[in-house]
């Protein structure tokens, strides 16, 4: 168990936890879950328990149970740092509440934004310029109709140096791009159920990433 100050969330300590079942099939497949921990200094503190995963049987996904909004943005800010310098496309699935534009503000603070994170639904698209390149967040929750997206110009956003995160991805099918990355948010009783697929050779890529990042962490 390792705890470290500041290390992910400035000022918030992280209590990190390895966990390996000799039963479950292979090392490819991680479970993540992040919960508070009371017992530590209150809500700036988080737990983060890393388990092989049986029922995650390929290389290519990653199953998180996510306990707090405050640790849906940690993940968040985690997939950021597992992305590099390169590009990423991120399909954010879920219903209403779950959380996808709390995983993007993680991800969004990670990139170096300071100001508020709000779900761009009528607009479609908020631009943010970084340090570290562009990042576009969409919502096309309003879509009604995926040729609207044409209208947008939405494949110029696409570029193989940008970093686009979409919230309900399925309204634009047929004209959105393959992604690298797909997040599907789920309700548990205690929290949320994150999976994450990689759809692509880049997508893998981000996704070992970050798994190297959550075993140095707890090293």
């Amino acid at each position: 168990m390792v705890e470290t100050e500041g290390a992910l969330m400035g000022q918030h300590s992280v209590c990190i936890t390895v966990e390996t079942e000799g039963s479950m099939t292979g090392q490819n497949s991680r479970c993540v879950t992040v919960e508070t921990e009371e017992s530590m200094t209150g809500e700036n503190s988080l737990c983060v328990t890393v388990e092989t995963e049986a029922s995650m049987t390929g290389e290519n996904s990653l199953c998180v149970t996510v306990e707090t909004e405050a640790s849906m943005e940690w993940l968040g800010r985690q997939l950021a740092q597992s992305t590099g310098t390169g590009g990423l496309t991120v399909a954010l699935q879920g219903t209403l509440g779950a959380g996808k534009t709390t995983f993007t503000r993680g991800f969004l603070r990670q990139c170096g934004h300071l100001g508020t994170v709000k779900s761009p639904t009528f607009t479609l698209v908020e631009p943010y310029d970084l340090a570290e390149g562009s990042v576009y967040h969409f919502d096309l929750y309003r879509l009604l109709d995926p040729t609207e997206l044409e209208w947008l110009g939405v494949r110029d956003y696409f570029s193989p140096n940008t970093r686009c995160l979409v919230e309900w991805p399925e309204r634009g099918v047929g004209v959105l791009p393959i992604f690298d990355l797909q997040v599907t948010i789920h309700y548990t009783d205690t929290g949320r159920l994150v999976e994450l697929y990689a759809s692509s050779a880049r997508g893998h890529t981000v996704l070992e990433a970050l798994r190297v990042l959550s075993r140095n962490n707890a090293s």
